[in-house]
């Protein structure tokens, strides 16, 4: 997912990102083994999402990062250390897909907010 997608889902919010650097999207669909386990961690995930009539941002947070962990994609350290922090200040948050970085519903340390709009503006 990507964040202009959770607008679709969540109600007027902020969230808080921080970013430690990308991750090769060539790299990772060029291994195998790796897109193996996206596509099985991916197709379980989509079957949660349509079995779950309203998901709220917790609850789309705990489903991504349960994607990353089972796809293997969250890896990085720096991620789970921003992630581990969010989860003891009793938020939650997932690595963004596919950069190092994370997406959290409380403030994290270096992090940034965004306001996530559930009708954003138009221009006229």
């Amino acid at each position: 997912w990507s964040l202009s997608m959770i607008g679709s889902w969540v109600s007027d919010t902020t969230v808080h990102c921080r970013v430690f650097g990308p991750i090769s999207t060539r790299d990772v669909l060029r291994d195998a083994a790796t897109m193996a386990r996206v596509n099985a961690a991916g197709r379980a995930a989509l079957a949660t999402l349509r079995t779950t009539p309203h998901i709220d941002l917790p609850g789309l947070l705990r489903l991504s990062r349960s994607f990353a962990e089972a796809s293997g994609l969250l890896a990085s350290p720096r991620v789970r250390a921003a992630i581990d922090e969010a989860l003891a200040a009793g938020g939650e948050a997932s690595m963004v897909m596919l950069g190092e970085a994370v997406v959290s519903s409380v403030p994290i340390s270096g992090a940034t907010a965004h306001r996530v709009l559930r009708n954003p503006a138009h221009v006229l």
